[in-house]
């Protein structure tokens, strides 16, 4: 609105919820909503790193940060698991934040992220509703200069397990819709 203010509609008792105040803070960016609309996920950039935030018990609470010192960077975030869980993550960035049905854990990778989603085990982004997701494939390169780099797969509870190492990943490998071909 007008204050800077988002808010929300829940269509199931009918009520506008205020989620948060973005202030004169361009730096704010919102990086997932539930399906449901029962909570939003969003950043704060401040220098190299992202300040990550959502709602607890009706108010806006930090819950962790991610460091990225690319000058273009950004964050992503998907709820998955029918809107109860969401994973959170920039490219170029060495950690992610991962929220299992309210338990947050903050993954520290072996390298940095490297461009393109986080998918699913099916191969697909992934999707609020994905209620079987139990495990996430991302592309981990060396540093954030390298050409090559492993893909890991990582369980609903952040372990981190090696799949492929000296894997060359590239725009090319994903089709329009940013899904590995």
């Amino acid at each position: 609105d007008e204050n800077l203010e988002m808010s929300m509609f829940s269509c199931t008792d009918k009520k506008v919820r205020p989620l948060c105040n973005f202030g004169e803070n361009d730096n704010n960016q919102i990086c997932c909503i539930a399906d449901d609309g029962s909570n939003v996920v969003w950043s704060q950039k401040s220098e190299n790193e992202f300040l990550i935030y959502t709602m607890k018990n009706g108010a806006p609470e930090r819950i962790g940060r991610l460091r990225n010192s690319g000058k273009y960077s950004f964050v992503h975030g998907r709820y998955f698991d029918d809107s109860r869980s969401f994973i959170v993550y920039s490219s170029g960035s060495g950690q992610l934040l991962l929220s299992n049905r309210g338990k947050l854990i903050e993954v520290t990778l072996p390298g940095i992220l490297g461009n393109g989603n986080i998918v699913a085990f099916n191969g697909l982004p992934i999707d609020s509703n994905d209620d079987k997701t139990g495990m996430f494939f991302l592309f981990v390169k060396k540093n954030k200069d390298a050409a090559t780099g492993a893909i890991y797969r990582m369980t609903i509870d952040g372990e981190l397990l090696l799949e492929a190492d000296n894997v060359h990943l590239n725009d090319s490998a994903l089709d329009g819709n940013d899904r590995p071909i």
